[in-house]
């Protein structure tokens, strides 16, 4: 009996070398269930919760919750910093991809494909909405929504929008 608890208990709670913990299923750095990170950074998946502090080049699969959530986010994502502090740079240099809906004060990513709600949204490319205070995309297909709004690939007398901006 102590056995079978025992492998139960392995299997449901698996703390690999990286510091990942995942209560599920989890080999590899891949987990299936609810994944507990400090720092997940590296190349690291997750299918289901991912709650962590940050995320650096991992990928969730299902919902991210974190102060700065980044990588590859698929599904929903909510944290202070959406994409890291990636916002800082200029929008050439975003590298995250964000597919669904992110939710935070700030989002940063290099390819939006869904929508995105924060105070500030700057991106490479976004396939979505974007509503926020300030929206900056070099890429634009789709509709910001917010008090400034940038699309590079307007013509010139386009790019920079009061309310609302699209790009078709």
């Amino acid at each position: 009996m102590k056995f079978l608890i025992a492998t139960l208990f392995q299997l449901l709670l698996m703390a690999s070398a990286n510091g990942q913990i995942c209560l599920g299923i989890g080999n590899d750095g891949k987990c299936t269930g609810l994944s507990l990170d400090g720092l997940a950074e590296g190349e690291r998946e997750t299918n289901g919760i991912q709650l962590c502090a940050v995320s650096d080049g991992s990928s969730c699969n299902g919902l991210s919750i974190g102060f700065f959530p980044s990588g590859r986010l698929n599904g929903v994502t909510v944290g202070i910093f959406v994409g890291g502090l990636g916002y800082v740079g200029p929008l050439d240099n975003q590298t995250g991809v964000l597919n669904g809906l992110a939710i935070g004060a700030t989002s940063s990513a290099g390819t939006l494909n869904g929508v995105s709600v924060a105070t500030l949204n700057t991106v490479t490319k976004q396939r979505g909405i974007a509503i926020g205070v300030v929206n900056q995309a070099n890429d634009l297909h789709g509709l910001q929504i917010g008090m400034i709004n940038y699309a590079a690939n307007n013509p010139a007398w386009l790019r920079y929008l009061p309310l609302f901006n699209i790009h078709l």
